[in-house]
């Protein structure tokens, strides 16, 4: 994505989020997100040397669900962190690059990236 004001987005990948009943408690709906990124180019692989490209992502989306929950805490629903699940990996993309061709198999590359 780009931008005449921006230039190029920081990061590229993709991410995935969205509601679904929550077979445990009826009536009730987990939202999720999930996602992978990396950098979009040398610029900012350089300046992500310090994590300020991917800190400032993660800072987006839990803002974004925070945000969430207050909306709807204040407009007459009931909304609250489920198990707050929290986990970041930055695996190294040399490793999947190998992977992806072919220098190393799915198992070794699970293996060096601690899955």
């Amino acid at each position: 994505m780009t931008s005449p004001l921006d230039f190029n987005h920081p990061v590229s990948g993709n991410r995935e989020f969205g509601v679904y009943p929550d077979p445990n408690n009826p009536g009730s709906y987990t939202f999720y997100t999930m996602g992978v990124d990396r950098t979009s180019d040398w610029f900012f692989s350089t300046i992500n040397t310090f994590n300020t490209v991917f800190n400032g992502a993660d800072q987006l989306w839990t803002a974004m669900q925070g945000n969430m929950i207050n909306y709807i805490n204040t407009h007459g629903g009931h909304a609250q962190y489920y198990g707050r699940k929290n986990y970041i990996a930055r695996p190294n993309y040399n490793l999947v690059k190998d992977y992806l061709n072919g220098k190393i198999s799915l198992a070794q590359l699970k293996s060096k990236i601690g899955c």
